[in-house]
Formats: structure tokens, sequence, C-alpha cells
């Protein structure tokens, strides 16, 4: 640790019988030299905590006192010591103080020119080896007991030099590489110096992983105890990172392929090989949380093996009053029974971390600490396998919504971190009412969100869940429309005003705390900086409810002097905000608008297929086509078999042609298996059916084509109006997010005088609610706000 703590020693610290241990965490860094000077015990206990991790030391040691900061590499100061470090290194260490080196870590060390390197801080001729190849070279050789390599973003390494046999010594459990702009030869995985890796990282460097995957270098049979693998921004398609998902299958738990180009199709290879091959973890109160209910011989192969949500009243309202109380244990029937791995967190257990700096720690002890005996690290949970991955990062690639939401339900729920910061929303090109028309123009505009998933991330579905980073819609219901053709704001205002309202009937359930009181820590990701008011009092209603949560832990724990054990709740709530258009775009004070309104819509039009002003006649001939392909076929017979989007034979039966309101069947096959199920049409129209079903039932009607995607209905459909165990087709659910939308183009002046500061506003509201100090208003975890 870099500073003396700031809490007390624990009773089992206190009464340790060498009190110089107890006070060692206490003393200042910079004192450490002097005090290895008192004597041999006083060196036993201060040079091995100065010399663990010595280049993250020698910054502490340039600190500014007076600033209370210390200075960066960046620095003269720093630099100086660093070569005197590096001469000192080359010159010879005791063979003492060379085993006592735990980690080096590089990241911190800045510099980019030819001067900064050791010949020039020796004087030496222009031949000697740069910095890094240098301190490269002496990683083997030099540091006997090393754990620890941390060297991002330095370009000069020598990845030769570094890989280089390590005979007899102990090789390292940490390496990360990341940013580092060199080749890494074919080879480089198969060398001994990585064997043991627990924690690789080859981010953000030039080449692919296709090489190493084929000819089997890169695989268990060189890192067989590999368990945190990041790759990020490595160019990676759905071909390589399937390679590397079947090659390592569930011996990683933490897998990072952020910033890559994977689609929908890695998830599945990411389900069959990389997660716990098991049943659903055990645990869980239905009374409180509800239970899944599985139904026998039914399915299909794009949403898997049905189910639906068995809802109590309690759980239908996330309101049990134990809620918040942790799992009780799970008791062997002999004592000599392992204790099982199909058992959930019990919602006081930490998520493992799996940061470089969280593993760090973990495998040296840190600096101003000794570092644990190998032996030790090794037995560390995150040395161990944990048969799948926990810990999966997506962020920026090319998912879709609907297949990360089919991912987490067949998962059995061991994913402990989750982030995929934007998925893209499905929206077949036959949902619009024109499709035949707009589908080029469609296919140069995204719609990006997550809807209807809130209960997805329940524990019903995910109790190990426990950090989240997703999409803001989770939360706000608001997708992000994408189109270059149109500026942000004008965007942000379309969606908002034509969008949001239509999500908000077809997928009225948003994700709300207590859906899952384990959560501790939810990202928020691409929120809109300005809004007309949506966003703004959605995000405040969000932390209004994160407040009452808190208020209500803090009361289950009070009710007796003994009160039961509960979850933290959340605990952290980030709010990533893209970045403002005012400061890239210009302003919107101009009044005049380059064209008339009418003319701005009607180019909008051209451009871009939620615009309506050119749909009636499209309309008509559809829906004439539509009528007269079901006159074709008398009432009462079969409808023409067809395949669906999943190769599997489907007929659908139905006793009407005009498909109002009559039963409508679903033939299908599961596992061999034949089945049929009765599909929800709802009820004849009256005043008390739910807007949702009839605009549903009406396109069930218009569009026989969107008869796909057969699936039972989810929490979120059963609050639009679909009774619990129904049956929908969720292509033509999913399409009443564009139906019948007939958008008008802002405005300056109106975007001038409704858009809002959505950052501003959420500071006042919480300087406000600090301010008031009412109990149970304002939110007492950490609100981190990020502009991007």
């Amino acid at each position: 640790m870099a500073y003396p703590p700031s809490y007390p020693p624990s009773y089992q610290d206190a009464t340790r019988r060498d009190w110089l241990e107890l006070v060692a965490p206490y003393c200042p860094i910079s004192t450490y030299a002097n005090l290895c000077q008192v004597s041999r015990r006083f060196h036993a206990q201060f040079a091995p905590r100065l010399w663990n991790d010595p280049l993250t030391a020698g910054r502490l040691l340039n600190r500014d006192d007076g600033k209370g900061q210390h200075l960066c590499f960046d620095t003269d100061l720093d630099l100086e010591w660093f070569y005197r470090f590096m001469r000192h290194i080359k010159g010879g260490l005791d063979e003492n103080i060379r085993a006592l080196v735990h980690s080096v870590d590089l990241r911190a060390v800045v510099y980019g020119t030819s001067e900064f390197s050791i010949f020039a801080a020796d004087n030496c001729t222009s031949s000697s080896s740069p910095l890094v190849t240098a301190l490269g070279a002496a990683l083997s050789f030099t540091f006997p007991k090393l754990r620890c390599v941390l060297l991002d973003g330095h370009s000069d390494i020598d990845i030769g030099v570094l890989a280089g046999t390590t005979t007899g010594r102990e090789s390292p459990l940490l390496l990360s590489i990341a940013q580092c702009q060199v080749q890494v030869p074919t080879a480089f995985f198969a060398s001994p110096f990585l064997r043991n890796l627990i924690y690789l990282d080859v981010s953000d460097m030039p080449g692919s992983l296709k090489g190493p995957l084929v000819q089997g270098t890169l695989s268990p049979a060189n890192l067989p105890v590999l368990r945190i693998l990041k790759a990020q921004g490595r160019e990676m398609d759905d071909l390589t990172a399937s390679l590397l998902v079947k090659t390592f299958k569930d011996q990683i738990w933490s897998l990072d392929l952020s910033r890559n180009k994977v689609t929908d199709r890695l998830l599945g290879d990411l389900e069959y090989f990389a997660f716990p091959a098991a049943e659903r973890l055990r645990g869980g109160d239905m009374e409180v949380e509800g239970r899944l209910e599985y139904l026998e011989g039914q399915g299909t192969s794009s949403f898997g093996r049905f189910f639906y949500v068995k809802e109590t009243e309690w759980s239908k309202m996330f309101s049990h009053p134990g809620r918040y109380f942790v799992d009780s244990p799970e008791y062997a029937y002999h004592g000599s029974e392992a204790p099982s791995s199909n058992v959930r967190l019990d919602g006081r257990v930490r998520a493992r971390k799996d940061s470089a700096d969280d593993i760090k720690t973990a495998f040296s002890g840190g600096t101003g600490y000794l570092p644990p005996s190998r032996e030790d690290v090794l037995d560390l949970d995150i040395c161990q396998s944990h048969h799948g991955i926990t810990h999966l990062y997506l962020n920026n690639n090319n998912i879709s919504s609907t297949a990360l939401i089919k991912m987490v339900i067949r998962s059995p729920g061991q994913l402990q971190r989750l982030e995929c910061d934007t998925t893209v929303l499905d929206i077949d090109e036959k949902s619009w009412p024109s499709a035949s028309s707009f589908s080029s123009s469609f296919a140069n505009a995204t719609v990006s969100g997550i809807l209807g998933a809130a209960h997805i991330f329940r524990p019903v579905f995910s109790s190990n869940l426990q950090t989240l980073w997703i999409h803001h819609s989770l939360v706000t219901q608001l997708v992000t429309l994408d189109l270059d053709t149109l500026p942000t704001m004008t965007r942000w205002w379309l969606a908002e005003k034509f969008l949001l309202p239509r999500a908000e009937l077809a997928y009225p359930q948003a994700f709300m705390p207590d859906m899952n009181p384990r959560l501790l820590s939810l990202t928020l990701t691409h929120l809109p900086r300005w809004s007309t008011g949506p966003v703004i009092d959605k995000l405040i209603s969000f932390l209004k409810l994160a407040a009452l949560q808190e208020h209500e832990i803090q009361k289950s724990k009070s009710r007796t002097r003994r009160g039961p054990t509960t979850v933290e709740g959340l605990r952290h709530l980030r709010l990533e905000f893209d970045p403002d258009p005012l400061e890239d775009e210009g302003n919107i004070e101009d009044d005049s608008d380059e064209l008339d309104p009418e003319e701005l819509i009607r180019l909008a039009a051209k451009e871009f297929s939620f615009f309506g002003g050119s749909w009636d006649s499209e309309k008509k001939k559809t829906k004439s086509t539509h009528e007269a392909r079901h006159s074709a076929a008398p009432s009462g017979v079969a409808l023409e078999p067809r395949q669906n989007q999943d190769g599997e034979s489907v007929r659908l039966d139905s006793g009407d042609s005009a498909l109002s309101f009559s039963p409508l069947y679903y033939d299908g096959t599961w596992n061999g298996s034949e089945f049929k199920v009765q599909m929800f049409t709802g009820e004849e129209k009256n005043n008390n059916t739910p807007p949702a079903v009839n605009e549903y039932l009406e396109i069930l009607r218009q569009c026989p084509e969107l008869h796909e995607e057969l699936q039972p209905a989810s929490p979120c459909h059963v609050a639009a109006g679909v009774p619990e165990g129904g049956y929908i087709f969720e292509a033509a659910w999913r399409a009443m997010l564009v139906r019948g939308v007939d958008i008008k183009k802002p405005t300056k002046r109106e975007l001038r005088e409704n858009m809002k500061d959505v950052i501003e506003i959420i500071k006042r509201f919480r300087m406000k609610t600090r301010s008031d100090g009412r109990v149970g208003v304002h939110y007492g975890g950490l609100l981190e706000v990020v502009r991007t």
C-alpha cells in the first residue's frame, strides 16, 4: 500500500507477537530506507516493503510534500531517479535485494524520444540498448522472484528478450504488454517465461491472434493456468474469437474482448464452450424473487428451452420484506462433502477482482506491504478454475440486444461482471410500414439500446451479478438513434419525442434498484448530454429509488439489536455521457434554418425511414396486398407451412384467415419432439384491453410475415398486458417501436427552447437533496459522472 491504512488494525493484527509487523504499514514510505539501517530486525521488515515494487516506491519517494502529490515520471527529477535505478541494475544488485523484487511496473514511466534511454543517462554510445529493452533483458535473470511485469504503452520492448529462458527461476504470474506497438512472434506464447501466467494482457497490439491460435502456441498446453485474458482492440472477428473460446473452453474465468469486431455469432460459442456446464445456480426464495418454470418439450433453436417466470405477489412488485437479506448457508449432508460449485453467491461475498492493479496487489502485496508466499498466492481464489467465464467484457462490438438477452437467460447465472456498453436493437425491415421503399435508407441508420430486458438482471436470472455496464435504455427506455445525415442534437430530440413513447408502450418495465439488490455497481453508457425532460426525470427517479433502497437496508439492519445480515445494495452509479454536440457541431442560437421546415421533413424522409412523409401510398399498397393474401385462404383452413428463421418446420393454424381474434396455433419441433402451442391473440377489442395488446394484435393482422421469434411472455410483456404463460411473436411485438411513427424534424428554435443540460440539472438535484438532509431522499453511494 502506498499510504498508511486509514483504519485501525484488527484484533488478530493487534495481538501479533511482533509489534514491528503491526506498526510497519503505518510508517511513511519515505522513512523505510532509514529504518532499514536500524537493525537486522528492522531491515527484515522494511526492506521487503521498500523493494517489493521498486518503481512504484521510487515514484512515491519523489512526492512533492508541499502539495501532497507525487511527481510524474516525465519530470526531470523522476527520470533522474529512474536512470540511477537502471544504472544500479546494470552495475549489479546484491542477490538478497534482487530476490525482494516481486513487481516491475513501467506503466507510469512516460517517455517517447531517444534521449530517454540508458545511453543518454550513461553518456554512452548510441549502440546501447533502449531503456525498456535493457530492463526486459534484466527481468529474466536479475529478479528471481519476479511475479508481476507491467510494460503497457512502451514501443521499444524486445519481446524475444522478454520471453527469454528462465531455467531455475520462478516465472511471472502477471504479464501486461498492452499498447506495446510491436509484433508478437507466434512462438512468444510458447516461452517458458509465460508458462505460469495467471493474468495476460495483450490488448491494442498490432497483428492478429489467429496465427498463434491456429499453430497452437496460444493454448492451454503452453498456458495451463491462465485465468484472466484481456485482448481488447485486436480487430478480432467472430472466427478468431470463436477459435480462442474453443481453445481455452472453461479454463478462463475473465475474458475481455472489448473493441473488436465480434457479433452475435460469438455468443453461441461462449454459451456452449466457456460457460459452466451446469443447471441454473441453486438458491433463492421464490416468494422473494420468483421462480423459473421450464416447459417440458418446448423451445426453439433461437430462444432455447421455453420457460416463464412464476411470480408471487411479492416478487412481481419487488417488495418482499426479506429482499435485502443474504442467503442462508447451504449445509452438506455429511461433513466430508465439499461445498457445491452449483450454489450461487450468498449476497455478501464480493465478486472477484480482475483489474491489473488488483491482481498485482494480490500477487505481490503492493508497496508498503510484505509479499505473500508464492504458495499462498497460488491458493487464492483468482488462481483457481471456476468452470467457465464469470467476468465478460464485450464493449464496443457489434452485438444485438436480442443476442445479449438470450445469452444471459441461457447462462446458469454465474456472471459476476458483465460489460456490454452498447447493443444494436434488432428491427427487421419487415417491421417498417414501407420496408420496400426505405430498406436502403434504413441500412444507413442504427438504433441502439436494450429494451424489455430489465428482468434478465434480476436474481432469478443473474443471482451472482454485482457489476453491470449497459446502455442507459435499461433504465431510461430511450434508444440511441445513429444517422450521420442528422445532427446529434436533432437525433436526441427525435428519439425522445417519437421513439420513447413507443418504447414505453411496448416495453413498460424499466430497471429499478430493488429488482436486484445484489447489484453493487451499475454503469449507464451513452447517455445524451441534452434532453427535453424525460431522461432527466428518469435519472432523478432512479436516484430517488437508490436512496430509498439505501434507507430500507439500513432499517432492516437496525430493527433488532442483532440485525440480520443484508446485502449492500447499489453502492456505485456511474453515468457516462456522450460528447456535447454544442462543442463539436456549433450552437443552436441561430433562429433561422437553412431550409424551411417542410423541405427539411421531405429531405429527412428521403434519408431516413422513420420519417413518414411518403408512407401513405405505400401503406395502402402493402395493406391491400396483405388483405388479398388472406382472402385467398378459406376460413378454417391451415395456412401454408413455411420455414422460420431457425430452419424449423412451422405451421400456423388459424380459425380466421384475417387473424382477428380467433385461436392461432404454432407447430414446432424441439429436440426431435413435436409440440403445439396456442398463441396469445387477446380478446375482442374493448376499452379494458391494454394499448400495447391492441397494437400487437393489429400488427398480427396486418403483417403475417412478422409471425416470427416465438417465445413465452417475459415479465416485461406481462407488464404490458400479456398474460403470464402466454406465447407471442417477438418480431411482431418489437415492430411496435416503429409502426405508426410519424416524425417531424425540430427547428433550431425548438431545440434551443426545449433541450436542457442533463448534467447541470442532475447536479442541482444532488445539491438540493444533500442540503435538505432528508433520510431516504439523498443517495449516499458513489455517483460518478463521466463526459466521454
